[in-house]
């Protein structure tokens, strides 16, 4: 019995993901990229011997990245190197101090304690409240496909986005915890990673905090694309067919069948 034909349209991130997952099923997949390259987002600029990520740099909760491979029983180390970055970044103050940020929890404490010990324990109690709300996140949102407006329409969802308490603005929100005002910059100023200012920005965004030192910060060694070109070797080595400089029009002819 022949293999059932699965097409992706699409070489970015997602589209490898979904196509390596499809191969692994057992699909025979055709993957069409419009590009020379594969990555989407994931591209690079490249001269005089330097090389710069065009979209993100960095990357938490790693083992969404290794997901991918060890879904397809593979070993992700064989495939892209991470490294762990400790301290995450470095703070300036406009008063002229400064502030290296840890992912090590014992040398955070440390730092949180010389500014009081109050502090400390408000900071740990953000921890745990918003890890709470990370939690629901993930079971209800990020987890979940949404295809039909009941997916989200539905009581056990609406109540469940009411527990992520979205209503305050992030700064206000770490303020019921830490009453420092560096200490509220430092949980709060996480929502310029997307463009939004954390006095207006909905409060949910200071999960970001949370994961940096939870599941810590990390290098992918080769830059961020280096992880479209390891998905692209596993799609590669799994069977599938690449074509790049492919773009994809709807065939009148053939229904909704692509037509290259």
């Amino acid at each position: 019995m022949s293999k059932k034909k699965v097409i992706v349209i699409g070489a970015g991130v997602s589209g490898l993901a979904s196509a390596v997952r499809l191969l692994k099923e057992g699909f025979d997949v055709e993957l069409y990229e419009k590009n020379s390259t594969i990555g989407g987002r994931m591209g690079v600029v490249s001269g005089n011997g330097f090389s710069f990520d065009l979209g993100p740099t960095i990357l938490m909760m790693p083992q969404i990245f290794k997901e991918v491979f060890t879904y397809c029983g593979r070993n992700p180390d064989d495939y892209i190197k991470m490294q762990r970055l400790d301290p995450i970044y470095k703070v300036y103050f406009e008063d002229g101090t400064t502030h290296e940020a840890s992912s090590e929890l014992s040398s955070l404490v440390t730092t949180l304690e010389s500014v009081g010990e109050e502090e400390a324990q408000g900071y740990l109690a953000y921890l745990s409240d918003v890890y709470k709300r990370y939690l629901v996140a993930k079971e209800f949102f990020i987890d979940r496909s949404f295809r039909r407006p009941f997916d989200f329409y539905n009581p056990k969802t609406l109540s469940a986005g009411l527990r992520l308490k979205t209503f305050d603005n992030a700064y206000d929100s770490v303020g019921k915890f830490v009453k420092n005002e560096k200490l509220r910059e430092l949980l709060s100023f996480q929502t310029l990673y997307i463009g939004i200012s954390p006095f207006n920005g909905p409060s949910i965004y200071t999960i970001i905090p949370m994961i940096e030192l939870v599941y810590g910060v990390w290098f992918l060694k080769g830059g961020m694309r280096s992880m479209a070109l390891a998905m692209e070797r596993l799609f590669l080595e799994m069977g599938g067919k690449l074509f790049l400089n492919a773009p994809v029009r709807k065939s009148t002819s053939m229904g909704s069948w692509p037509e290259v």
